[in-house]
């Protein structure tokens, strides 16, 4: 292999490596300064139909004209455990509890997400 082209090789991994450590630094420090909410909001079609307080523990069937969610709040966490929609995306998400921290069923017109209970 030619010499140039070794330098080049080289610096393209020093490139990557520094892009991907500066990637998970950044995302550490996000979650990790994330304030704690008080609220889990449940809208649906852009109308606020439920809220519950974050430090609850309760499962709940939430029933849209578009389907059925399984809500599960417990340890200060808020997750979809089930859904009926063809994808089932929102129930694959990891729990939130984070202010501004959402999880959307796009089929049912679900958003859940974690306020700090004012405005």
């Amino acid at each position: 292999m030619d010499k140039s082209v070794r330098i080049r090789v080289t610096r393209d991994i020093i490139l990557i490596s520094v892009l991907l450590l500066l990637s998970i630094g950044a995302f550490v420090l996000i979650n990790a300064m994330g304030d704690d909410g008080t609220l889990v909001e449940v809208t649906v079609d852009g109308e606020t139909v439920a809220s519950y307080k974050i430090t609850e523990t309760l499962e709940t069937e939430i029933v849209t004209p578009y389907g059925k969610n399984v809500l599960v709040i417990k340890n200060g966490q808020a997750e979809v455990t089930s859904a009926d929609c063809p994808d089932g995306i929102c129930a694959s998400h990891r729990p939130i509890s984070k202010i501004g921290e959402s999880i959307v069923c796009l089929p049912h017109k679900l958003v859940v997400s974690v306020t700090d209970g004012e405005g």
